[in-house]
């Protein structure tokens, strides 16, 4: 399976996974909370896309639709206030309308990046789904494939 993982989405998914881990433990309110939520998003979508999981598309707007979903679990106080750090952290325990602009900033980035390391030929390749294997590129001129 050479060419699975696309390398250059992997070094992103790293390099946010880390910048998460600076921020948990050496910085604070919002910094903290809100360029955390943009680096996490960020993380999200280029982790799938290390792994090819998806469309370019599909990744961000699936990504977006989950951010929007945690945020919209957080609105009836589900997550209480004396609940386990580690659940407050992950998903939080108060809506907060900057969370949104928060992850809508993140897929922007996300979607700079996809677009950045797609130019660097990382996309899934084209699969026959009759023999189920690569297929070869059409030479100019010759029309579309049948």
């Amino acid at each position: 399976m050479r060419g699975r993982i696309s390398l250059p989405a992997l070094g992103v998914a790293a390099g946010s996974a880390a910048a998460v881990l600076v921020l948990f433990w050496c910085a604070t309110g919002a910094l903290r909370s809100f360029v955390g939520d943009v680096v996490v998003v960020v993380f999200l979508v280029s982790a799938l896309a290390a792994v090819r999981i998806g469309s370019t598309t599909g990744r961000l707007v699936g990504v977006g639709l989950f951010a929007c979903g945690v945020e919209a679990w957080q609105g009836p106080g589900r997550v209480s206030a004396d609940a386990h750090p580690l659940l407050q952290l992950t998903v939080g325990s108060t809506a907060d309308p900057l969370d949104l602009v928060a992850y809508a900033l993140g897929l922007g980035v996300a979607a700079l990046a996809e677009r950045a390391y797609g130019r660097a030929g990382t996309r899934s390749p084209s699969w026959s789904r009759v023999t189920g294997r690569r297929r070869a590129a059409r030479p100019p001129g010759r029309g579309p494939a049948r």
